[in-house]
């Protein structure tokens, strides 16, 4: 009888070390089916849990027996579930009428503390944990809501790593860390400077709407180009846009010497033609002749002084760290870091400084975090790195509070050669009458303060959105760029509404747009034809059709005279525009041989292009000082 009871006891200690665990997945939802966002799932006797992800769902390592498991939601009646062996799949639903009062933190004995997060992966609490310590705070139980009021057909995809703030035990971070890594977001540049026509490929009902919601009306425009001795771009100079003594808009010259100036941007009627522009170069005022608007020309003008160009670049990133990022956070923060390492070997010779502004919505745990630009690069990266995405709840964010302080508080150098705010967000601002008023005003203040704001926008944004943005970057001499499902990572982004975009990676698209902002040729160095190619590399892409070897333009390089030749019909019109993609001539119905003069322009590269048979055809034509 001995000799069985032992055999009966070996057996139950060998079936027990042979114990397999299992993968649960399951979902949360209330009584009507509505998924519950970052809901807790807790196992008591391993102390284990998680939450759960946008759809509501979960999933947890259990060993492979009938097992125990706590759900919990704020608002909602806690509910035990008992969990047969070998089930994988499971659904919950909870009643509505917990308590509301609930702390913001999920913790453990050794430290580990997250708040404000959003988190679909196992966490491994300590077993000593007792069940009260382990509390969701409600704000981040709806940190993922706004994704989807954004866009109510949003798929919900599986949750991205981690977002949270931490102190302490970080290894479960490390390991998401190790998954995230630069060059996997993918996106598309839409920059509407080289757009013949603004806004043909927006609705008509639809853009009426969006510029009365937001009071912008990039209409009245009027481009500058600024030559100075021997014909080289005068770099970083104030221009004013005049209504008799009245300034009515400034900005600065970019790396080109070009500015772009507008009238009653922020009204729906146009000025009349009694404007006048004015440079600030050395203390004088210079008046242009001939005030034209953009459709009707570039307004030149050439100032006897000669080149002065500044090495220094101010870059400064304003990054919205609210819940609905949590999906896309951390592989934006490998990718800005990646392009703070990149642009320092991009732009050699060059002062750089880099600076940061995180920032939420009013009533979260903070409005906004800075860091100042600053010559080292690590402060900016290490701030950028320990930030993390958080409360939220609604659709729109403090985005106007956020860009009040990266324009007024962040240092910038008036005197660089480009001053570039890249704003990583995926929501607009709040649309009461005093915040859009703000965004008007801040938007011109960037402008004169010779700022470029480069909004990357992440999924969640909306066409309302996507108008204010690109407005925005028009404004300020910008552009607009977005993030695309190409990656694979995130929730859905939406498709910009224009005819066509190429996607790249994110941080070499970034990085091309900091050296096509902030390159220019030294001063002294003379534009030969033999070194033209070297001092003026082609950032864009041509795009070479099978119609490349039936149209030729010679000599290139050209000192001025341009002969573009077709050995069959010619294109409706023909375009010619800078590295920077900005449209500056417009040729339409050319004949199918026909000349045009670069002389007016600064010794630098351009592109000819043109559309036939629905592709783009382009050409690279160099001008040298004659």
């Amino acid at each position: 009888m001995k000799k069985i009871l032992l055999l009966i006891l070996g057996l139950l200690f060998l079936v027990e070390g042979y114990t397999q665990d299992r993968i649960l997945k399951g979902k949360v939802t209330d009584l009507a089916g509505s998924p519950l966002i970052g809901a807790s799932v807790y196992f008591p006797e391993a102390g284990h849990a998680t939450i759960t992800d946008i759809a509501g769902k979960f999933r947890i390592q259990l060993p492979d027996t009938l097992v125990v498991l706590e759900f919990s939601y704020v608002g909602f009646e806690k509910k035990r579930e008992k969990v047969a062996a070998g089930a994988t799949d499971l659904h919950i639903q909870l009643k509505e009428g917990g308590i509301l009062s609930e702390s913001v933190v999920i913790t453990g004995k050794e430290g580990l503390e997250f708040s404000d997060m959003a988190i679909s992966e196992e966490l491994s609490l300590p077993k000593s944990a007792a069940p009260a310590e382990l509390k969701i705070r409600g704000t981040a139980s709806h940190s993922f809501a706004r994704s989807a009021a954004a866009s109510p057909s949003m798929a919900s995809p599986s949750m991205a790593p981690v977002s949270a703030d931490f102190a302490g035990g970080a290894s479960f971070l490390d390991r998401e860390a190790a998954k995230v890594a630069a060059g996997q977001l993918t996106a598309g540049e839409l920059h509407d400077f080289s757009k013949w026509e603004l806004w043909q490929d927006i609705a008509e009902s639809d853009l009426e709407t969006y510029q009365k919601s937001w009071k912008i009306h990039p209409k009245q425009r009027y481009a500058v180009q600024l030559l100075g001795e021997k014909g080289k771009p005068l770099v970083n100079v104030k221009v004013m846009l005049k209504d008799g003594a009245q300034t009515i808009w400034e900005s600065f010259t970019d790396n080109t010497g070009k500015a772009e100036l507008w009238a009653n941007l922020f009204e729906e009627t146009q000025m009349g033609n009694a404007l006048s522009i004015h440079a600030e170069v050395g203390g004088k005022s210079y008046p242009f002749k001939g005030v034209t608007t953009f459709h009707q020309g570039i307004n030149m003008l050439k100032v006897p002084t000669y080149c002065d160009l500044n090495d220094a670049v101010d870059i400064a990133f304003m990054v919205d760290a609210t819940g609905s990022m949590g999906d896309e956070i951390h592989y934006l923060q490998a990718e800005l870091a990646d392009v703070i390492d990149k642009v320092k070997d991009t732009l050699p010779g060059l002062s750089l400084r880099t600076g940061s502004i995180f920032y939420r919505d009013r009533g979260e745990q903070y409005l906004t975090r800075t860091s100042p630009l600053q010559a080292d690069l690590k402060p900016t990266l290490d701030f950028i790195k320990k930030q993390s995405a958080g409360g939220g709840g609604d659709y729109p964010e403090a985005v106007e509070e956020g860009l009040e302080r990266a324009l007024k508080e962040l240092d910038w150098n008036p005197k660089a050669r480009a001053r570039l705010l890249f704003m990583v967000l995926d929501a607009p601002p709040h649309q009461d009458d005093s915040t859009v008023l703000k965004m008007t005003q801040l938007t011109q203040l960037a402008a004169a303060k010779g700022i470029r704001i480069i909004p990357v926008v992440a999924s969640g944004i909306n066409k309302s959105a996507e108008y204010l943005f690109r407005s925005i970057a028009l404004a300020t001499n910008g552009t607009y760029v977005f993030l695309t499902d190409d990656s694979g990572i995130g929730n859905p982004h939406i498709k910009p509404t224009t005819d066509d975009w190429e996607v790249e990676k994110l941080n070499d698209l970034m990085v091309r747009l900091v050296y096509q902002f902030s390159y220019a040729p030294d001063c002294e160095e003379e534009m030969l034809e033999e070194n033209i190619a070297d001092l003026w590399p082609s950032p864009i892409r041509t795009s070479p059709s099978d119609i490349a070897s039936l149209w030729k333009l010679f000599p290139n390089p050209t000192a001025g005279p341009l002969t573009v030749n077709w050995d069959n019909s010619a294109p409706e019109e023909v375009f010619l525009s800078d590295l920077n993609g900005k449209i500056l001539k417009r040729f339409a119905a050319p004949d199918p041989r026909f000349q045009l003069d670069l002389s007016a322009f600064p010794a630098g590269s351009y592109l000819i292009g043109f559309e036939k048979d629905g592709k783009w055809e382009s050409k690279q034509v160099f001008r040298i000082q004659s």
